[in-house]
């Protein structure tokens, strides 16, 4: 037999009924509030670092004193010219190739590279500072984690060395910075498991694969596998690791010492890369 209401049961019915209703429309509305308040957010960064990445491009391409550091200029120009490529694959496939994360990402490492090439440029005080360069980004410390503990004791050990009162401080940060930069690699795209992916890869004369097939693994697995992530994720490493050899070839001055905001300008620009590549290997 079908259950009967009387009046009174029957208002609380829809009284509940229009409670869950306004309750459900609440709940969309603050939904639709947030995922507008991230869009905005989203957007700023990507104005800031775009106007950032402008404003460095200027800035480098407005100096007219002798440089200085002309393989740092080079390749951030070529790192910029590389994001230029990548932005506007994104822009047509971004449903294709990993969506506007990785492109907000790469645009600040593209700024970043131009950044330094214009801090060194800039560093005209051979004496530095007492100041003392900033301690470790957690996010870095966090990624290196994943790898092993003796990466995080490695990366201390190159901030303890990037002080303005080492003389060579920006030789012994690139050493042990290099390996970090190294094992990171190494970790999330070990040789085997990139040439199981890649059979036909390209490979060193060791038989190991090539640095670029390491990184087309790592975009693959992250679902952002282009050509053009491809070319500017490996020129984004070849930067970072052509820092280290820039500083470790003996002629980047009389003592090697620079000023705080040179060495600061370096520190950034590893950490950033760092976190970079930890961002693809965890997926962006």
């Amino acid at each position: 037999m079908a259950r009967r209401f009387n009046s009174s049961q029957f208002r609380s019915k829809i009284r509940q009924a229009q409670s869950k209703l306004r309750q459900a429309v609440s709940n969309f509305n603050r939904s639709i509030d947030a995922y507008n308040r991230e869009v905005r957010a989203h957007n700023n960064r990507l104005r800031a670092n775009r106007q950032r990445l402008v404003n460095e491009l200027r800035k480098l391409q407005a100096s007219t004193a002798p440089v200085r550091y002309q393989v740092v200029r080079s390749d951030a120009v070529l790192l910029s010219t590389r994001f230029e490529a990548l932005e506007h694959r994104e822009s047509e496939y971004e449903q294709v190739s990993g969506g506007s994360n990785f492109l907000d990402l790469s645009e600040r490492e593209s700024a970043n590279s131009i950044e330094l090439a214009n801090a060194l440029e800039a560093d005209e005080d051979p004496s530095g500072t007492s100041a003392s360069v900033p301690d470790a980004d957690p996010l870095v410390l966090d990624i290196l984690s994943d790898v092993s503990t003796d990466l995080q004791d490695r990366w201390r050990g190159a901030l303890f060395s990037l002080s303005p009162q080492n003389p060579d401080a920006a030789r012994h940060f690139c050493t042990s910075a290099r390996e970090v930069f190294i094992q990171i690699l190494e970790h999330y795209a070990p040789d085997a498991s990139v040439i199981d992916a890649f059979p036909d890869c390209e490979k060193t004369d060791s038989g190991a694969p090539i640095r670029r097939e390491k990184v087309r693994f790592m975009l693959r697995r992250a679902g952002l596998l282009t050509a053009e992530s491809v070319e500017f994720v490996t020129e984004d490493v070849k930067n970072v690791l052509g820092l280290f050899r820039v500083f470790n070839d003996g002629t980047h001055g009389s003592s090697g010492r620079y000023t705080l905001s040179a060495l600061s300008a370096i520190k950034q620009r590893v950490e950033h890369g760092i976190c970079y590549l930890g961002a693809i290997a965890r997926n962006v």
